[in-house]
């Protein structure tokens, strides 16, 4: 905002900029605490699932028992799975930071 860049051009940097990042994010996948429970990111290397094993519990319902290797150092996954979405999250926090900073009266 202080650039006075839109929220669509920020998007577009985003996508333009970082499609490595934007990749990663597209596939990494986050239990009901957050803990992620599948990821592409080779930075990430043993974190998570393998593919093979992020194919048999991807759809899991909320509940769902799942194998004992579905789990981390803190527990089991808890599904459903999910993953973030920084364009939406971009566009929150603009639109908070927006209505934020504007002027009384204006």
């Amino acid at each position: 905002m202080s650039l006075g860049l839109t929220i669509d051009e920020l998007q577009l940097i985003y996508r333009v900029q970082f499609p490595v990042l934007r990749q990663y994010e597209n596939e990494t996948f986050y239990d009901q605490r957050g803990k992620i429970v599948f990821t592409v990111n080779r930075g990430l290397a043993g974190v998570g699932v393998t593919r093979k094993q992020w194919r048999e519990i991807q759809d899991a319902q909320p509940g769902a028992a799942l194998p004992d290797w579905a789990a981390d150092a803190q527990g089991p996954f808890e599904p459903p799975f999910d993953r973030c979405d920084r364009e939406a999250d971009m566009a929150q926090a603009y639109a908070y930071f927006q209505r934020e900073l504007e002027l009384p009266g204006a």
